[in-house]
Order: C-alpha cells, then structure tokens, then sequence
C-alpha cells in the first residue's frame, strides 16, 4: 500500500467584492493544496487594502495615524517643527553621491564619506563588470 502524502491545510481571507491577498489564494500556486475553511481575517496593516481603507482616510495633521504598534495604544499626537530635535533635520538630506565626494580627497572626507564612497565604488565596478559580461 502506498503512503499518502499529507496536504498542508490552509486557511483563506475572504475580503468584500471578491478581492484577495496576494497569498490568500494558494490553490493557484499549489494546485495539491486542500482548503479546509475559508475564515475572515484582516491582511497586514503595512498593505493598503479594503480591509485597512478606512485608517488611511483618516490621516490628520494633529496624529500620526498608524504608527501605533501596541494593541492598547493609541496614535502619538504630531509636534511642531521647532519641538523637534536638529538631528532629525539632517536626515531629510539626501546623501551625496560618488561624483559629488570624488570631488574631494579620499582624506579629507569624513570616516561616514569615507565609508559611503568606498561602497558607491565597489557598487560601480561590480555593475562594470556586469556590462562586460553582458555583452
């Protein structure tokens, strides 16, 4: 007698007018699998989905809406510009290219220039050498 394989059991999200999870629909990949049960559920909050439609639309200026992660929490409220630290401005910048600290000599950058131009080099002769491979 042969042994039979088990199947692996899964449970799908129904969401309304007949939208689906991009994993809720298994059977299309893995057309062996049995559904067992097909339960309501709600997809991951990162997604926008019909599911989560609604927290989207009540973004405000006052709360940051969905940066909760706690179960109990609720939103924090947004600070002015001039509450918040100087460092964080700094973060908006965008970071220079390796034109821009090629400019420069290698020792006159900054350990974090430095650190940052040798990764844009090595990132820039590895795509290079994928050219000439490609071609």
């Amino acid at each position: 007698m042969l042994a039979r394989r088990a199947l692996p059991v899964v449970t799908l999200c129904r969401l309304p007018r007949g939208e689906h999870h991009p994993v809720s629909k298994p059977t299309q990949l893995f057309p062996s699998i049995r559904v067992l049960e097909q339960a309501p559920c709600a997809p991951p909050s990162i997604y926008y989905t019909p599911c989560n439609r609604a927290a989207f639309a009540s973004l405000s200026t006052e709360v940051a809406t969905g940066v909760n992660i706690l179960k109990n929490g609720t939103d924090p409220a947004l600070k002015s510009d001039e509450e918040l630290p100087a460092w964080l401005w700094e973060l908006a910048q965008p970071e220079k290219p390796l034109t821009e600290l090629q400019r420069h000599e290698f020792t006159e950058l900054q350990p974090e220039e430095q650190r940052r131009w040798v990764k844009l080099e090595t990132r820039a002769g590895i795509k290079a050498n994928n050219v000439l491979k490609s071609a």
